[in-house]
């Protein structure tokens, strides 16, 4: 039941030493897991044009709204030039303050550091994307300081939340919207009808705007805020289609399965590098051959898989085979597998060894791998709608009406924030963007918890209020707590290795976020390399390229500038015919010899942007196609198109593609 409780620093023991060694372990945890999608690509991409050429948002590309985002990448290109180490810090830094943030929510929802530590590192290993640092540290940021305001509503916590808002929105524009919202339901369960309402209201408001004068002018003079408002609106409602805005997932059931099923024997990851004379038809029955499972391609002729078979005979035959050139994650002088095995696999083969019963799966046509995204969709949904639906409950007030205001301003708030994100960011793939909301749910799921199980006067954090917790309490605490850290622990899978703190792994990734021009490692396929080579070889740092499907990985890694304000090309976004008409003229503008497409995106490319279409056929000629060495595409898999009339200075081997340069 919501009743009173303290969050001030005295009452829930907040030491500032822990927050500190939390932040910083986060800190190692994040850079040394810190791996590039091609969405990151996407801002890096963008960022990289107003660092490298001056370029300006909204002016001179289209941009859906990430205005301080890109700006902070491209600080930090200026700094560290083309390598991607900036990138990295911003993210890693950003990630590490936003759960930061959420262990001291959870420090105030809980009043116990241990159990607040577990469930912020649950939290943590839902493993956001690294281009998600801005929702991680922005939601967090913006219920901490609405929070902080609740407690004592000064109009100094409300200056810093308005800061907190302002900053927010123009990093990206829908973090500040969610937070405004959260707020305006805070200052309404507080103040109620009071003028102070009001008053406190419009000094939030007029601060976001003061705030934000910079921005507001710079846009004006560049462009104009009335084109700023239309790019995101036009962009927002064709992504709202392209991503099942509003569409609820489906749970997939298989009425062929038995009610009762047990679980296979565990199994270890391996890479397998095969030989290049061996195809696709060979590959596959030498997976069959050595009982590999899972196959996922890695890059070129490198191929992940699940090893289930161990043992000394079958791996030694495995590494012996002529038709494998190398294998990783393997001892091959000892010929065994479990030296790679990550510290969550080698819990959950221990648990599934010694407690069989843990091998039992329960409806196994329901709760599916199939059907994890569903479920999670749906729990993450449901826990701000049970919130909205407790706080009516006419039951916990007896305690004052002035504290059960501010709690369930705190919860009201929380949950407005939350379902706000579930409807507008959870959506199609839910696999991808779950991890940015993980750490506001878990903060409010266990804000409902506390409410139902009073244990904020039981649970052992050093404040003068505590009581005794009686025996009984103490075992099931620690019980629950000794559960929580098990599942921690296996929530992070394969990301806790062995070499996390190793000094070789620690130079390893250093080295290869400092290099420039960036390593190829940092690409999400490997298989775009050749691609990136012949860039990097064939058209001046000054040229621009015109690529016409989704690989923003191209500009960045190769060090070039997009073509036309686009860096990508999906969805249907910016094809509206003024669109496409400032399209063509910025390529009329620019030095582009080179157009590059997709074979398999040709299509779209030609229904979604006929007259981007028609200039590109009108003045540039198809003169080769060719795979770059992507095992993953055709031979004809990627076109290259010239410019009409503009000489080849030489030919690129192999292939013999033109170059101008």
């Amino acid at each position: 039941m919501i009743g009173s409780r303290n969050y001030s620093k005295k009452s829930t023991g907040l030491r500032p030493i822990w927050f500190i060694g939390f932040f910083l372990v986060l800190c190692v945890f994040h850079l040394q897991t810190f791996s590039l999608t091609d969405d990151h690509f996407d801002r890096i991409s963008r960022a990289h044009q107003i660092a490298q050429y001056g370029e300006l948002p909204y002016r001179d590309f289209f941009d859906p709204g990430y205005f301080l985002t890109l700006f902070s990448s491209a600080a930090a290109q200026s700094v560290f030039g083309s390598a991607l180490l900036g990138e990295a810090v911003i993210a890693v830094l950003g990630l590490s303050l936003g759960f930061s943030l959420t262990l001291l929510l959870l420090v105030q929802v809980t009043r116990s550091w241990p159990l607040a530590f577990l469930i912020t590192g649950a939290a943590v290993f839902a493993a956001p994307r690294f281009y998600d640092y801005d929702k991680v540290f922005f939601y967090s940021l913006g219920i901490f300081l609405c929070w902080r305001y609740i407690e004592r509503t000064s109009l100094k916590n409300l200056a810093l939340l308005g800061l907190g808002t302002a900053t927010a929105f123009w990093f990206r524009y829908d973090n500040g919207l969610y937070i405004a919202s959260a707020t305006t339901v805070a200052l309404f369960v507080i103040h109620g009808k009071h003028r102070v309402l009001l008053h406190h209201f419009g000094l939030y408001s007029l601060t976001i705007v003061a705030l934000s004068l910079p921005c507001l002018i710079f846009l004006q003079l560049s462009g104009s805020l009335w084109q700023y408002g239309s790019e995101i609106v036009d962009y927002a409602s064709r992504e709202g289609v392209r991503t099942s805005l509003f569409q609820f997932p489906d749970i997939q059931i298989d009425d062929e399965a038995p009610l009762l099923a047990v679980a296979s024997r565990p199994s270890y990851p391996i890479r397998v590098r095969w030989a290049l004379d061996v195809n696709d038809a060979q590959r596959i029955l030498l997976e069959q051959h050595y009982a590999l499972q899972s196959p996922r391609l890695v890059g070129g002729p490198t191929w992940a898989y699940r090893l289930q078979d161990t043992s000394s005979q079958h791996i030694r035959q495995l590494i012996e085979d002529p038709r494998i050139e190398d294998t990783g994650l393997i001892d091959r002088g000892m010929a065994t597998v479990p030296a790679a095995e990550s510290i969550a696999g080698h819990v959950r083969r221990s648990l599934m060894s010694l407690v069989p019963v843990f091998r039992l799966r329960v409806l196994p046509g329901v709760f599916s791998a199939t059907n994890a995204e569903a479920f999670s969709y749906y729990l993450c949904l449901s826990i701000p709608i049970l919130t909205f639906l407790f706080v009516l409950l006419p039951i916990g007030r007896c305690r004052g009406r002035r504290s059960w205001r501010r709690e369930m301003a705190r919860g009201l708030s929380l949950a407005t924030l939350c379902l706000l994100v579930d409807a507008f960011v959870l959506r199609d793939p839910i696999a991808a963007r779950v991890g940015a909301v993980a750490p506001t749910i878990t903060v409010l799921g266990t804000w409902n918890l506390m409410q139902w199980v009073p244990l904020r006067t039981k649970l052992p954090i050093q404040s003068e209020n505590r009581e005794t917790p009686n025996m009984p309490l103490k075992i099931a605490y620690a019980l629950f707590v000794s559960c929580l850290a098990v599942g921690v622990v296996l929530l992070a899978d394969e990301k806790l290795t062995p070499t996390l703190l190793s000094p070789q792994s620690w130079r390893s990734t250093v080295a290869k976020l400092a290099a420039s021009p960036p390593s190829e490692d940092l690409l999400p396929r490997g298989g775009e390399a050749g691609l990136i080579r012949y860039l990097r070889a064939c058209i001046g740092p000054q040229d621009r390229l015109l690529a016409t499907w989704f690989v923003p990985q191209l500009f960045a890694l190769a060090g070039r500038g997009f073509a036309g304000g686009m860096p990508v090309f999906f969805g249907g976004h910016w094809s509206e015919i003024p669109y496409q008409r400032r399209i063509i003229a910025r390529l009329e503008k620019q030095s582009v010899p080179l157009v590059l497409m997709e074979e398999k995106t040709v299509d779209d490319f030609k229904r979604n942007f006929i007259l981007v279409d028609e200039h590109v056929r009108r003045n540039y000629r198809l003169v080769e196609k060719s795979s770059f060495g992507d095992s993953e595409v055709r031979d004809d898999g990627y076109w290259v198109l010239k410019r009409r009339g503009l000489p080849i200075t030489r030919r690129y081997e192999p292939g013999g593609l033109p170059c101008f340069r």
